[in-house]
């Protein structure tokens, strides 16, 4: 395009993390490209009223963004209105596109009208989703049912999922995309944007050589938040010996999350486990040199967007091992990247806790989480979990809740004989020629060059899409059929 396209980029917040990055790096990647980007924000980092994004990028703070619990039924109107009246300060005109991420999250329950009003005024529109509410996060799906104009749950994908001609869906891996065909999307308007990799290090000098750790240490680089399973990196530890030691890098963030970490934290100790909390927080050791230090990375995650923890070990030069995630793996193994040292299932003996126990664990919390969500469990969907839980004598230990790990913990700790029936019953390393080629075609296939050319096409097409002023809607209980389906429930996600 020869004149400037001009985005409007809107997310809830700049703090630090995730989604933020992801701005970083798209605005980055478009440096040299003839699009000038805004970005429009709840907050900056930090709460700050200036964003501090790099280069030169137009910012505006529209407060009713922010997150938000409390629905209001006048916000939308008013958070439309205010995110268009921003937009025109910033560029001196509507801008030719608009990018929300993670508009249907659920973290402020005014957006997904709001994005719904601005798509009905004819404005091209691309929601680029990171993470659903569908997807394991009743509470903030709850708030949407609460939002200000939903009185059920029939009527929610009405502003959740627009379509029309000008609306298209970014998606971060192909299951997302998936599913959200099969709620309705046309293949035209769906469209597979993975994340860009790097893995940035420090400059150094001989004066500045990188410290050194263990060299037995298996460093888990994540916030102990309870998806990341950090159950299995105990149990980990609880059969390893002497021979390793095991390292988590943070804390949760979010104080709901904080008890169960810390009752891991205790449990550890008690247990006397060859592990280290929060060695992100060391002082004086940077992260990268303590991402250097260790022997191996560890996830033991079941649960991720676009599943950054299975790359950037690599660029680092390091081996990983772990649990794989298939249906976000699959991805990267279509690009040549070998990950096949990973397990998909964690399987130990079903004895320490018992059938009729599981049972009535996962019948009582599949209950409550379908509530939830307004669906009630169906006859058979409780065998349907405990197949997919349970294979003979064993169970997988990542779709366990964290009293049932404990239990097995204990026993692994207490009775050496049965580590033996552990499957796998050790963490394997890639062979150092997987290590290399898998860094070549994380360099090749998630470059930062690459993601600015797949944008930039992106938004021209989004840009040039025919616009209608009647705009229809997904299918919203279809996608949460997909994400609710028996085969996908986790105890350790409810």
């Amino acid at each position: 395009m020869n004149n400037k396209l001009n985005v409007a980029v809107v997310h809830y917040h700049l703090r630090t993390g995730g989604v933020r990055r992801v701005i970083d790096n798209a605005l980055l990647s478009l440096a040299d490209s003839p699009v000038h980007a805004a970005v429009l924000t709840g907050e900056g980092a930090g709460g700050r009223a200036a964003p501090p994004l790099d280069g030169d990028v137009a910012t505006a703070i529209v407060p009713e963004l922010q997150y938000r619990r409390e629905p209001d039924g006048d916000l939308s109107e008013k958070l439309a209105a205010n995110l268009m009246e921003a937009a025109r300060r910033l560029f001196g005109k509507p801008p030719d596109l608009w990018h929300f991420h993670n508009h249907s999250l659920g973290k402020n329950p005014a957006l997904p009208a709001a994005v719904s009003m601005i798509a009905g005024q004819g404005f091209p529109v691309l929601l680029q989703i990171h993470d659903f509410a569908e997807d394991g996060r009743p509470e903030l799906y709850r708030d949407l049912l609460a939002g200000p104009g939903r009185g059920a749950a029939e009527r929610l994908g009405r502003e959740l999922y627009p379509a029309a001609g000008h609306v298209h869906y970014a998606l971060i891996n192909r299951r997302d995309a998936g599913f959200m065909e099969t709620a309705g999307a046309s293949k035209e308007n769906l469209h597979f944007l993975p994340n860009p990799v790097s893995f940035g290090a420090r400059d150094r000098t001989e004066a500045d050589p990188p410290r050194t750790g263990p060299s037995n240490l298996v460093l888990y680089p994540t916030r102990g938040i309870r998806r990341k399973n950090v159950g299995e990196v105990l149990l980990w530890a609880a059969v390893a010996g002497d021979t390793l030691r095991f390292g988590l890098t943070r804390g949760p963030e979010n104080p709901e999350q904080k008890d169960v970490y810390d009752r891991w934290v205790g449990f550890s100790e008690r247990l006397e486990l060859p592990v280290r909390f929060e060695m992100g927080r060391t002082a004086g050791i940077a992260f990268e040199d303590l991402f250097a230090s260790a022997h191996s990375i560890l996830t033991t995650s079941v649960a991720e967007g676009f599943g950054l923890c299975f790359l950037e070990p690599f660029l680092a030069g390091k081996a990983l091992c772990g649990r794989r995630l298939p249906e976000i793996t699959a991805d990267f193994g279509s690009k040549g990247i070998d990950l096949s040292n990973l397990y998909d299932r964690l399987l130990v003996p079903l004895g320490p806790i018992g059938t009729d126990v599981l049972r009535s664990r996962i019948q009582a919390r599949i209950e409550d989480f379908y509530r939830n969500y307004k669906r009630r469990v169906g006859p058979g969907t409780v065998d349907r979990v405990m197949r997919s839980f349970v294979e003979g004598d064993m169970v997988d230990f990542g779709r366990l809740d964290e009293p049932l790990q404990e239990k097995i913990i204990t026993h692994m700790k207490e009775t050496p004989r049965d580590r033996t029936a552990m499957e796998p019953g050790r963490l394997i390393l890639p062979p150092g020629k997987a290590i290399d080629n898998n860094r070549k075609k994380i360099e090749e296939e998630y470059s930062l060059a690459k993601y600015g050319r797949s944008l930039g096409s992106l938004y021209d097409e989004v840009a040039c899409s025919d616009t209608t002023r009647v705009v229809g809607a997904l299918s919203e209980q279809r996608l949460l059929d997909c994400f609710l389906a028996p085969e996908r429930f986790s105890l350790l996600r409810t």
